[in-house]
């Protein structure tokens, strides 16, 4: 791993990108590692890296924020049943698309496609937060809408860990 790392800095990966990269898979997958972090590194600042970014850091930041002031505890679902608006609806089907997408990946993963796919839920992600509130007084409601956005976060990670990578 140590020669991975060192040879992605020759790479000029860079570092948060190689540390997510590595973290999400293990000795075996060192040419997925490479082949994920290095595509990510060429998008990253590109409107397709900004997407995903903006779009994964808006989630993971309500969720570490109220997951920290709370002793909430999340299950890895969310209850469609209990749903106030579409939002929450399109947020669910967003997710549920993308999972489907990455269950169904093969060996021959395209990369930039896996990346324009999580891209592409940005219009969806940012429409709930504009329109939901997650922090809701009905402590139901509240604690289903951060199983969706903690649904959402792990859905992203299916292609690395995104919560290492710092934006500027």
């Amino acid at each position: 791993m140590d020669r991975l790392k060192f040879y992605m800095k020759e790479k000029k990966i860079r570092a948060d990108i190689t540390k997510a990269a590595i973290s999400s898979y293990g000795i075996d997958h060192m040419n997925k590692i490479y082949k994920k972090a290095s595509t990510l590194n060429n998008l990253i600042y590109q409107e397709i890296g900004e997407d995903i970014m903006a779009s994964y850091k808006r989630a993971s930041s309500i969720l570490e924020s109220e997951l920290k002031n709370n002793d909430l505890e999340l299950l890895n679902t969310t209850d469609p049943g209990i749903f106030k608006n579409e939002y929450e609806k399109n947020l669910l089907k967003k997710i549920n698309e993308l999972r489907k997408y990455f269950t169904n990946i093969n060996k021959d993963e395209n990369y930039i496609e896996s990346l324009a796919n999580l891209a592409g839920a940005k219009k969806v992600i940012f429409d709930f937060f504009d329109n939901v509130k997650v922090n809701d007084e009905d402590k139901n409601i509240k604690k289903n809408r951060l199983e969706l956005l903690q649904m959402l976060c792990r859905t992203f990670d299916n292609y690395i860990n995104f919560s290492n990578i710092e934006t500027k």
